[in-house]
């Protein structure tokens, strides 16, 4: 989380957004310790309507997005050969559509400062 303690360190509000509610509970926990505000919210780059929620949750917490550290992955570990193109694609769509996803939903309220929620 290299990059996430150096934001807590600057004192930065942190939501943070993931499947894993454990970790993403441990991760607070750390957050909270360095004397940043966390809030955990529960979900998936994979779907466009999760990530808009997570934007309006942060809004509705803190009024504004000042960052946005999107830091999802996979990765597929065989021979490029021997992995099957479902399991390119899904790599693809995690390591490049999610961030885009994670951006689409986060740059309304980066355009308009005002903290303007999704409909």
């Amino acid at each position: 989380m290299g990059s996430g303690i150096r934001i807590i360190e600057i004192s930065y509000n942190v939501v943070l957004a993931a499947r894993n509610q454990v970790a993403l509970e441990k991760v607070k926990a750390e957050c909270e310790a360095s004397g940043a505000q966390a809030l955990v919210v529960p979900s998936d780059t994979s779907d466009p309507k999760a990530m808009i929620a997570s934007a309006n949750t942060a809004i509705d917490w803190q009024n504004r997005i000042d960052v946005l550290l999107n830091n999802g992955g996979v990765l597929a570990a065989r021979d490029f050969d021997q992995t099957p193109m479902a399991v390119h694609e899904q790599v693809i769509k995690t390591n490049l559509l999610g961030y885009m996803k994670g951006a689409h939903a986060v740059l309304p309220f980066s355009k308009s400062k005002l903290g303007h929620r999704h409909q």
